[in-house]
């Protein structure tokens, strides 16, 4: 269409991107895992480390971090890249699934650890301890994707498989009210 114009930003195979609104700046996340910034038609590295098998991956609202998950999708290992710093930092093991909180340095997570009850928490990432705050005990869906979408609602969206029809439910965290908002369906994608 007339005005678009379309321009490569990248050479590499790329994973997962964001853009800084503020400065139209493209950083990606490569299939390899090296971290990139496209400045004016050129790549310039962020990072060179180096890990395979990337199974989840998205930007923090601010744009500044990217989480990711690497390894076995029911096993993953997590871990945050932040672009000023351009240093990767390990989470807390257990981590099954997690999304960007509805605090800046925050993100909510589902954990299961050994010896444990699976359980929703919420992390807070400025402290290098990274301190965790539960916010439902005995949370015991499996293989599902979480999405934050209002300041107090969690969308919990489950991986369909070829058995088995994914659902999508809404929990609101002040209440603890969990909804069904769409039955079993097969093939079932949340984005």
């Amino acid at each position: 269409s007339a005005g678009v114009r379309v321009t490569p930003v990248s050479d590499h195979p790329v994973f997962d991107f964001l853009t800084n609104p503020s400065t139209g700046e493209v950083t990606y996340l490569a299939e390899d895992g090296r971290v990139f910034r496209e400045r004016d038609g050129t790549d310039e590295e962020l990072s060179s480390q180096e890990f395979s098998d990337i199974v989840a991956a998205a930007a923090s609202p601010n744009r500044q971090r990217i989480l990711a998950a690497t390894g076995n999708s029911r096993t993953p290992e997590w871990r945050m890249f932040d672009i000023i710093d351009r240093a990767w930092r390990p989470l807390p093991q257990g981590i099954v699934a997690a999304t960007w909180g509805f605090k800046l340095d925050r993100i909510i997570a589902q954990v299961d650890r050994p010896a444990e009850p699976r359980k929703l928490v919420e992390i807070d990432l400025s402290r290098p301890s990274f301190p965790e705050t539960v916010l439902a005990a005995n949370f015991g869906f499996l293989g599902v994707s979480l999405h934050a979408v209002q300041p107090d609602t969690l969308i919990i969206a489950e991986r369909p498989t070829a058995k088995v029809e994914g659902r999508v439910w809404s929990f609101v965290l002040t209440s603890k009210k969990l909804t069904l908002l769409l039955a079993p369906t097969p093939g079932l994608m949340v984005s």
